[in-house]
């Protein structure tokens, strides 16, 4: 699914007597019935593998069955190509 990142924060925090660290991602992506963008976190636990994340960039992100993030990569922009006649 394509998600652009509005933003991100490191966690590092305990709840309950457990550490809590990785990144919390804010990210903005189309959904049917939603007028603009709907919103939404992502949670990684520290060692995740992310790609450099910076605010702006459009990721993929698959999910598995229970909806957690997968995995995460940078969206390839589609670049047009000038074929044929010049």
């Amino acid at each position: 699914m394509k998600m652009e990142l509005v933003g991100y924060k490191p966690l590092d925090f305990e709840s309950n007597g457990e550490r809590v660290k990785g990144t919390q991602a804010f990210v903005a992506f189309e959904e049917e019935g939603v007028e603009g963008k709907r919103t939404d976190k992502l949670f990684f636990r520290d060692g995740f593998e992310l790609p450099d994340l910076k605010a702006g960039m459009t990721l993929e992100v698959a999910f598995n069955r229970k909806g957690k993030p997968e995995s995460v990569t940078i969206a390839q922009s589609a670049q047009r190509l000038n074929i044929g006649k010049q």
